[in-house]
């Protein structure tokens, strides 16, 4: 039984090791990208929260979402992309839309992009706005999005985030008391 109880043991210090890894690498994104303000990306990649219900029903409020660099030669027409706003009320704004048109002119792409559910398309963007097609929307991330909004989750978060460290505290103080017990039997 002790066998797998230190099996056991072991798959949780993985987990909760590539637990901590993810979440710095995601904090670290978003950190560089809250810093810049969007300027910068992590190896062509930048991460995107859902604002507004306008990509409804592919991306839902409080999506999180990962936004690749690529060439504007290779963005499609149906693609998803990320862009920054350069007029109107969304100026400066990141906005993800879906392709409708594409053109080259003056050697610069352009493109016209529509939310779903907008009765409008967008006004026109060069590929100097693009922070980069969608490759990923990140389901556990957007659980956390969704999560947040609510008042209520962040008392339920908390609680979990104060079982979890009493647990830690707990295990560390038994372990430490288990060393005593034993260093005073060595000595007996």
């Amino acid at each position: 039984m002790n066998k797998y109880k230190k099996a056991f043991q072991v798959l949780l210090k993985i987990i909760k090791a590539i637990t901590i890894m993810f979440l710095i690498l995601v904090l670290f994104v978003v950190l560089i990208q809250k810093i810049g303000n969007k300027k910068y990306s992590v190896f062509g990649y930048r991460i995107f929260a859902i604002v507004s219900e306008s990509m409804t029903p592919e991306y839902e409020l409080g999506d999180i979402l990962v936004s690749k660099q690529v060439n504007p030669e290779t963005i499609e027409i149906g693609d998803n992309i990320t862009y920054r706003s350069a007029q109107g009320d969304f100026q400066n704004l990141a906005i993800t839309h879906k392709v409708i048109s594409k053109w080259k002119e003056d050697n610069l792409y352009h493109f016209q992009t529509k939310g779903l559910t907008n009765a409008q398309a967008d006004p026109e963007i060069d590929e100097n706005q693009i922070y980069g097609k969608v490759v990923y929307k990140t389901i556990f991330l957007s659980f956390l999005g969704q999560l947040m909004r609510n008042n209520v989750a962040y008392y339920v978060l908390f609680v979990l985030i104060g079982i979890s460290l009493s647990y830690e505290i707990i295990c560390h103080i038994k372990k430490l008391k288990e060393e005593e017990e034993k260093e005073n039997n060595n000595l007996i």
